[in-house]
């Protein structure tokens, strides 16, 4: 018969009747949902401020994904490293679901992941934060002591947080990662869910992303995914606020398959006008959106596209326009172009709305178009004499011949201020003109 410790550290056979348990997929109903609401611009704006889409109207709901399930049963692991029973046994209904799970939980709370309560070593603790004794616990770990393995383990779950936001407790937890079983992954899991507050804490601290980045990469084939997955996506927005928290979000998109992260593209999408008009939001979104593929990308697009007016002159907003126009997706840029009919020269005044603009005219499907309604509007001479706009209009004379037609008639006028940078461009392509001419 296998000894206890040899039983603790084998991982358990997946039984083979495979169980569709959703009671973790909502595992944090408790959570607030939504409790970030839209603001109200801080400056009038062309335009008014959006109703963000209803996660409904975006994405049909999502049907329940297959989780892992855990029994809070104390009284069944009194001494787990004692009972070879639990941790033997792969029907055991702490390690494996029964067929109706759903009926049996009652609450579906985090606290549904078991919790070991073994008594804490401060010692440990304190050696594991210096780098002298996170070396010699590291190495621990790679010998092949059963009984050494063990007891490091157990020394280390009841300090898996202040282990992973440690500079160098850290590595002892990605070490841990590597060699303990999925049973004992739970365990390290419940040290990790079970306080929000703390988890945000672990989120955006250097050492505790790092962690989380490294538990994601061990997590891609579990079921226990779901709860981290869960716990992400309700913590959506003041993660994504964060410079260092969104790196959780964006190792998500960047390490999971598309479907794992559908619950981060609904949250996506849902707080993407709130995102891309603040100051940090708006440069992860931008990334988030250019490591996302498929229909996710173009829902995010298409968001955007639907409010361009009023994010191309938001201080923020306009970078997010400017990425998306860089992406040189067909549909979105059309959109874009029909969007901003009309807008363009108000636009070429304004500080963010002018690099919108200069994009469109990079764009060869939107350039004629933007070119046109410069054209038809009676604000030309004012935009070619805007601190602003003259860039703007320097840019379109690189790209049309007819423009500078109108603009000749206004010679006098552009004498003077930022209209003086125009009536140069034309000069100086004119020039360009004759000495290609003498050549």
């Amino acid at each position: 018969m296998n000894s206890p410790v040899a039983n603790f550290f084998e991982a358990p056979q997946q039984p083979s009747t495979s169980s569709s348990i959703d009671s973790l997929s909502r595992s944090i109903g408790l959570l607030s949902i939504n409790r970030y609401g839209n603001g109200n611009p801080s400056q009038p704006f062309l335009g008014t401020y959006p109703r963000t889409h209803q996660v409904n109207d975006v994405i049909p709901q999502q049907t329940p994904v297959p989780t892992a399930w855990f029994r809070d049963s104390m009284e069944a692991a009194q001494n787990p490293f004692l009972e070879q029973r639990i941790f033997a046994e792969p029907h055991n209904p702490l390690m494996w679901p029964p067929q109706d799970g759903g009926a049996e939980l009652k609450d579906h709370g985090i606290h549904q992941f078991p919790s070991l309560g073994l008594p804490k070593d401060h010692n440990f603790l304190a050696n594991a934060k210096t780098q002298h004794g996170s070396i010699e616990i590291q190495k621990s770990l790679k010998s092949n002591d059963n009984m050494q393995l063990m007891m490091t383990y157990i020394k280390a779950v009841p300090f898996t947080v202040p282990l992973m936001m440690d500079q160098h407790g850290c590595h002892v937890f990605m070490k841990l990662l590597d060699f303990c079983s999925d049973t004992q992954l739970r365990f390290i899991m419940a040290e990790i869910v079970q306080n929000i507050a703390s988890f945000l804490e672990l989120s955006c601290s250097r050492s505790g992303s790092k962690s989380l980045k490294r538990l994601i990469k061990r997590l891609q084939k579990s079921p226990m995914l779901a709860v981290l997955i869960n716990i992400l996506a309700n913590e959506f927005y003041p993660l994504m606020l964060h410079p260092i928290g969104s790196h959780v979000i964006l190792e998500c998109i960047d390490t999971l398959q598309p479907q794992q992260n559908e619950l981060l593209y609904i949250k996506s999408i849902e707080h993407c006008l709130e995102l891309a008009t603040n100051e940090f939001g708006c440069i992860a979104l931008n990334i988030f959106i250019n490591r996302s593929n498929g229909p996710y990308r173009y829902k995010l697009l298409n968001s955007i596209s639907n409010h361009v007016v009023y994010l191309s002159q938001d201080p923020s907003g306009n970078y997010v326009v400017q990425n998306a126009l860089a992406l040189e997706n067909p549909c979105c840029n059309r959109d874009i172009c029909s969007q901003l009919k009309g807008h363009y020269a108000r636009l070429s005044m304004q500080k963010g709305g002018s690099h919108v603009v200069e994009k469109c005219l990079s764009s060869r499907e939107m350039m004629e178009h933007v070119v046109e309604d410069l054209l038809h509007t009676n604000q030309l001479i004012q935009v070619a004499k805007d601190k602003f706009g003259n860039y703007v209009v320097q840019k379109a004379l690189q790209v049309t011949k007819q423009l500078v037609s109108v603009l000749k008639k206004h010679k006098y006028a552009l004498q003077h201020g930022y209209g003086k940078n125009v009536w140069n461009a034309i000069e100086n392509e004119k020039n360009s003109a004759v000495d290609h001419s003498e050549l």
